[in-house]
C-alpha cells in the first residue's frame, strides 16, 4: 500500500471526483489486500466482554464445586 504522502498527492492531483473515487477504491483494496482478516479482529471491548463473561463463568464453577464438595 502506497504511503499516506503518496494517496495525498494522488487525491490532489485527481482531474476529478471519478478519479479521486478510484484511488481511493484502489487503496482501501490495498488495505484489503495487506489484512485479509481486518475484519475479523476482536476490538478492546470485545476482549473486555469476554474476559467478563469468563471471569463470571469461573465464579459459577468455583460456586458450584464448592456445593459438590460439602
Amino acid at each position: 500500500m502506497p504511503s499516506v504522502i503518496d494517496l495525498y498527492e494522488k487525491l490532489s492531483t485527481a482531474p476529478d471526483d471519478k478519479a479521486r473515487a478510484r484511488i481511493i477504491a484502489e487503496a482501501f483494496e490495498a488495505l484489503e489486500e495487506r489484512y485479509p482478516n481486518l475484519s475479523d479482529m476482536a476490538t478492546r471491548q470485545d476482549l473486555r466482554e469476554t474476559e467478563l463473561r469468563l471471569l463470571k463463568e469461573i465464579e459459577q464453577v468455583r460456586a458450584d464445586l464448592k456445593v459438590e464438595i460439602e
